[in-house]
């Protein structure tokens, strides 16, 4: 009792307290609390007078924001990733040298959390047009897109004293974002951008431009808009399996963990089970908290399917002695204790196979499906991964162990699945798990081994469309309406 009262606060306590919840990273509290703000002023450093127009950006590889000075030159960057390099870059045009804070200042600006950094600069006149850069042929396709869709940046461009660098950009301070283009061949340079989730429908114009190695840029920005649509929503039917996923937190959550590779398709639709709004996918069971929150069954649980055996094939049984070595959820330093438990149980190479348990658990989310209002590279997305990624599979509860009569097959059971490696294919993935919970309650499908094992199962062919709320046994299966739950749906 005591080992499954530590598991039980594993997959729900640990999950709901320490576990940020889905798409709270999007909102401005969060990201003020991981973030920062570059600011400043760009002044004439002859002059002294204040610079309009002038295209800032922040950040070169991972981070990529920018904005524009206004007429009294001065600019502001918001939700700067922290923990990574912000170097601020000012571009004008018109004859302009542009601003390096690397080279020109020999700053390395990196956030703190919270930390709002003040970067005054200046920019002057160089009266030297021989040295600026030609750009022709700004382009973008295609010019309409929504947001998470992909369009390409492109421009020719040449020439510039010192030879072109590495700043070829295309700058949206209405969109808040760059692109760095890179070379194609010849005087051809392009780049895959993504519009970011959440972009609001509009256009936003794009202003390309190419610096040089002794810090000239074209005279003249040319622009292209960027025409952004309303998000288009995903086809919910799959004719895979005949359900849709018509709830809006079921279908947020399944793409913000992974999809049909994480769950499978939908078999069911959304039900009342055990007093808790349900959907059944191939590999896992969603349910929805009274906190309106999306959680996942402990499938293999005792109460569900404690079974070793699945059509045949002889999984790991549950190891208490393994689980016993689980840190109490309570004491210091739980969340890192508990990742270098699934670190030292999910191994990557077993007697010699290349199993890949722990590569599968890791990449099982990525940082794009987990956190869409993120810039790509953004360190919050990488040090809570580890976290979303124990929500799907929750802990490792056997060792690795070989299928007896079929040594093809390498078994890791978890709380919520279990992994399969198949030397045939090279290939590790979770079995459909939750099609053997469905089997149970319909009858269909249901293998003889399962049969046998679920004897006394309080969900054993409970689903009976010729009673109230098609529930055979309602006694043993309280607060459950299986009323159409697994019939097929149509698309419309």
């Amino acid at each position: 009792m005591l080992v499954s009262s530590r598991l039980a606060i594993v997959s729900f306590a640990f999950v709901l307290a320490l576990w940020l919840p889905m798409g709270a990273l999007a909102a401005p509290a969060d990201q003020a609390a991981a973030t920062g703000t570059i600011t400043g002023v760009v002044t004439d450093k002859v002059s002294g007078s204040p610079v309009p127009g002038v295209y800032v950006t922040v950040g070169y590889n991972t981070v990529k924001l920018a904005t524009i000075t206004g007429p009294d030159g001065r600019y502001v960057v918001a939700n700067v990733p922290t923990g990574q390099p912000a170097d601020v870059f000012g571009f004008h045009g018109g004859g302009f040298r542009y601003h390096n804070s690397i080279y020109d200042d020999n700053l390395h600006i990196v956030l703190a959390p919270g930390q709002t950094y003040t970067f005054n600069f200046t920019v002057y006149q160089l009266n030297d047009p021989a040295g600026e850069p030609l750009v022709s042929n700004p382009a973008i396709s295609p010019l309409t897109a929504a947001p998470g869709q992909t369009v390409t940046f492109s421009l020719n461009a040449s020439g510039g004293k010192g030879g072109l660098s590495d700043e070829i950009i295309a700058a949206s301070p209405t969109m808040g974002r760059i692109a760095l283009l890179a070379p194609t061949g010849g005087s051809s340079f392009s780049s895959a951008f993504t519009v970011p989730a959440g972009t609001p429908p509009g256009d936003y114009p794009f202003a390309f431009f190419a610096a040089s190695n002794d810090c000239y840029d074209n005279d003249v920005f040319p622009t292209v808009a960027l025409h952004v649509t309303a998000a288009q929503p995903a086809a919910r039917y799959f004719s895979q399996t005949g359900f849709r996923i018509d709830n809006d937190a079921f279908w947020s959550y399944f793409n913000s963990r992974g999809g049909v590779a994480t769950f499978g398709y939908p078999t069911s639709r959304a039900f009342t089970f055990q007093g808790f709004l349900t959907q059944f996918f191939q590999r896992q069971i969603m349910q929805l908290g009274p906190d309106g929150s999306v959680r996942l069954l402990n499938l293999l649980d005792p109460g569900l399917l404690p079974y070793a055996t699945f059509n045949f094939s002889t999984f790991p049984a549950y190891d208490a002695a393994l689980v016993a070595q689980l840190p109490a959820p309570s004491s210091p330093g739980y969340a890192t204790a508990v990742q270098r438990y699934v670190a030292a149980n999910a191994p990557d190479s077993w007697q010699g196979v290349r199993t890949n348990f722990g590569a599968t658990f890791t990449t099982t989310v990525s940082a794009a499906q987990a956190f869409p209002s993120l810039p790509p590279g953004d360190a919050r997305a990488a040090s809570l991964l580890p976290l979303i990624d124990l929500e799907i599979w929750g802990v490792p509860t056997s060792a690795p162990a070989y299928d007896p009569s079929n040594h093809s097959f390498v078994y890791l059971r978890w709380q919520r699945g279990i992994m399969q490696y198949d030397s045939t294919c090279g290939c590790t993935r979770g079995v459909l798990l939750a099609d053997y919970l469905k089997a149970i309650i319909t009858g269909k499908n249901l293998p003889g081994d399962v049969a046998a094992e679920a004897a006394g199962s309080p969900f054993l062919r409970q689903y009976n469309p010729s009673v109230p709320h098609w529930v055979d046994r309602p006694a043993t299966l309280p607060n459950t309406d299986l009323t159409n739950a697994f019939e097929p749906q149509t698309a419309g």
